[in-house]
């Protein structure tokens, strides 16, 4: 199995986990520890592709059991991480990189009626495993024209950006992002930024900008974490109803 750090959160970790080494329904209890071990595990500082990458190496000894897996792959490794994780999963965030919800309703056509509706789409939030500096590095250089095209050197681009989340969250650091990329795009005047160091002239701003998407959420009661129904993608998995406990 190759993993990828794509969008994911401890709970769509968890039912990959499952579909990877259950060969049979968990029970709730199980359920429960696998989530708890996950959580521990990011808080921790591991990120989901080095857990699975682990995983993978452990799954090839046939003696141990399913529930084993985590405890076994993660607590006797003794190597250094490559990334670190840099949030932590039952935080909550505000920047739309680590939340994880429902795309844009679709509006369609009902021919029958000729009535405009809008496509009914389960509401859920939840917020991200894992994010690492490596993420980040990719969503600062999407913003292909917020920075000068000098600006090619990765290994201190990255030290540059590990300098930063010395001093700001991952979530400021994000809303300064965007604050530059629109100044940069919208205003003549403005420089492209050298550095991922130059994003320090626009803390406040990022902090403004968190901060009003943070009280917009709160006055909009959607700052409330929802976990999605996986209910039908398990059972279909197992062929079977939940095995409770």
């Amino acid at each position: 199995m190759t993993y990828t750090d794509d969008k994911r959160s401890v709970y769509d970790l968890a039912m990959d986990y499952i579909f990877s080494f259950y060969t049979h329904p968990p029970t709730n209890k199980e359920k429960k520890i696998i989530i708890y071990k996950f959580k521990e595990y990011l808080s921790n500082g591991w990120n989901q592709v080095e857990i699975f990458n682990h995983l993978e190496v452990i799954k090839k000894n046939k003696n141990l059991r399913n529930d084993c897996y985590l405890d076994k792959a993660l607590k006797f490794y003794k190597g250094e991480l490559k990334l670190r994780n840099l949030i932590n999963p039952e935080e909550q965030h505000y920047h739309n990189e680590l939340r994880i919800f429902p795309g844009t309703k679709v509006i369609t056509v009902n021919y029958d009626t000729g009535v405009f509706e809008e496509s009914s789409e389960e509401i859920f939030l939840e917020m991200r495993a894992s994010y690492t500096v490596k993420n980040l590095y990719e969503y600062f250089v999407s913003k292909e024209t917020m920075y000068l095209e000098s600006l090619k050197d990765k290994k201190q681009f990255v030290g540059a950006l590990d300098w930063l989340l010395t001093r700001f969250e991952v979530d400021e650091i994000l809303f300064m992002i965007d604050k530059a990329n629109s100044k940069v795009k919208n205003d003549p005047n403005s420089l492209k930024l050298k550095s991922p160091l130059d994003l320090k002239l626009y803390v406040e701003d990022g902090q403004k900008a968190m901060t009003s998407k943070k009280n917009a959420l709160t006055y909009n009661e959607a700052d409330k974490i929802v976990l999605k129904d996986r209910t039908d993608i398990f059972n279909k998995f197992f062929e079977k109803g939940d095995n409770d406990e």
